[in-house]
């Protein structure tokens, strides 16, 4: 859902960019690239959801319901594209670039991927 979604919030080039090259991102570039809405200390974490839940209850439920079934309405209309991206996913998963990719992960090192180079 992920690789649908990216373009959208940060646009094409810079979705490319996360999804090909796979960099990590501090809290803050993540912010700054508006991936995520805010950022705060792990320490005030509990205390920042818990004033925006304190915010959602002061509003109308039913209004809160109709702008979310109205904002989803866009990310169902990806539901094929969704389909598709498990489709790939699938297909990746099981492969020996994919155990490559995951046992590297797991050893915190970087993959090597030149076996697979044709």
């Amino acid at each position: 859902y992920g690789t649908q979604m990216l373009p959208r919030v940060l646009g094409e080039k810079r979705a490319r960019e996360m999804v090909f090259l796979c960099h990590l991102y501090s809290a803050q570039e993540a912010y700054e690239i508006g991936l995520v809405n805010k950022v705060v200390p792990n320490d005030k974490l509990e205390e920042a959801v818990a004033g925006w839940c304190r915010e959602l209850l002061e509003k109308s439920p039913q209004a809160l319901r109709i702008a979310k079934v109205s904002l989803n309405f866009e990310s169902d209309l990806l539901y094929p594209s969704v389909v598709h991206g498990f489709q790939m996913l699938s297909m990746a998963h099981g492969t020996e670039e994919f155990q490559e990719g995951c046992s590297a992960f797991v050893e915190k090192r970087k993959p090597d991927f030149n076996r697979f180079r044709r």
